[in-house]
């Protein structure tokens, strides 16, 4: 089973073979990492495939439309944060964005069910990173594992989607798929979504957009198998 961690925070391209030492020894076949550390959309390391990512900031809902198309034709992930709620129902029902991002520090994290289940009918995933926990200990812990437990209680009520990633800036910040699936199960989603949420969501959404970035994919359930 391909094991995809949608989100390494690598900060410099000399850190990179640190990670997948790691990544190999830990069991993953996929890593995401910012897009900038790469010369390309996919690269293949260490019998590893890295693939870029680019995270949209909080930005005006005027100018994120205006940059998506950019953003979509170059990256293999594209992710919004969960934040102020025009940006993110916007983002929630646009089928080029594939995670909205939760990030417990902000104030208005709090995932709406309205945007919820624009994202169940769009495919977008809520995307919960194990980073938060560790970085944090005593009340700060215990607030944001309420605010994670909350907004994924709300995803699933609606049918949304959830990945879980490590969300690593340093390559002990990593965990293995395994480890990746308890966290899951911590946060309330049972054995099965758990699975899903750390193996086959991730992969899907990876492989669709391969596709369509290498010009396989027309439309749903049409693709070019042989030019």
């Amino acid at each position: 089973m391909n094991a995809t961690d949608l989100n390494l925070r690598i900060k410099h391209k000399d850190e990179i073979q640190r990670f997948l030492h790691i990544a190999q020894r830990l069991g993953f076949d996929h890593l995401v990492i910012p897009s900038a550390l790469l010369n390309s959309y996919e690269e293949q390391r260490e019998g590893i495939t890295l693939l870029s990512r680019t995270d949209i900031p909080d930005v005006k809902l005027g100018k994120l439309k205006g940059t998506l198309d950019r953003y979509r034709k170059k990256h293999v992930i594209v992710a919004v944060q969960l934040s102020n709620p025009s940006v993110s129902n916007w983002a929630a029902k646009d089928e080029r964005i594939d995670l909205l991002t939760m990030i417990p520090a902000l104030d208005s994290v709090h995932l709406r069910r309205s945007t919820a289940k624009l994202a169940s009918e769009s495919g977008t995933a809520l995307e919960v990173t194990l980073a938060p926990l560790l970085e944090t200990q005593g009340f700060d812990r215990s607030r944001t594992l309420k605010i994670m437990r909350e907004n994924i209680s709300t995803a699933l009520d609606a049918g949304m989607k959830v990945v879980v990633c490590s969300g690593a800036n340093e390559p002990m910040m990593m965990r293995s798929p395994r480890a990746l699936c308890y966290f899951g199960k911590l946060l309330g989603l049972d054995r099965t979504l758990a699975k899903s949420a750390v193996y086959n969501y991730p992969t899907e959404i990876v492989q669709s957009n391969l596709r369509k970035l290498t010009g396989q994919f027309v439309r749903p359930g049409v693709e070019i198998l042989e030019r």
